[in-house]
């Protein structure tokens, strides 16, 4: 039994457990009003949790060096259920281009002020205090 099939198994088991949360959830809404109970609350949170969980090791090796932990993108057999993950490395982006620390924290296209704040902080409270 390989550890693969493990992981399968338990992301199936995951699914199948958020399914049988989410049929138990409309069944209980359709017969009464109110919130749902505890168990089909924890049980749709266990599967979530093993199924992520289960989906993750799938795709991801772990290897230990002399320098630490290696963290390989993919399984040997990639594309099976996520097609490898990709290296973030911001520090070599930084070094070959003109990009500055200040300049990535600049997100002008969230810089809107048409919102109601607008209205809490106008010139007549400001003057009068």
């Amino acid at each position: 039994m390989s550890a693969s099939f493990v992981w399968r198994s338990l992301a199936v088991v995951g699914m199948i457990a958020l399914l049988h949360s989410l049929l138990s959830a409309a069944h209980i809404q359709s017969a009464q009003e109110g919130s749902l109970p505890f168990d089909i609350i924890a049980e749709c949170l266990f599967g979530a949790l093993l199924s992520s969980f289960a989906f993750v090791k799938l795709n991801t090796i772990v290897q230990y060096d002399s320098d630490g932990i290696t963290v390989t993108k993919s399984s040997p057999q990639p594309g099976l259920i996520v097609d490898g993950w990709k290296n973030i490395d911001a520090s070599k982006a930084i070094a070959s281009s003109k990009i500055t620390v200040e300049s990535i924290n600049n997100r002008s296209n969230f810089a809107h002020f048409n919102h109601r704040a607008k209205f809490l902080y106008n010139d007549t409270a400001s003057a009068s205090n």
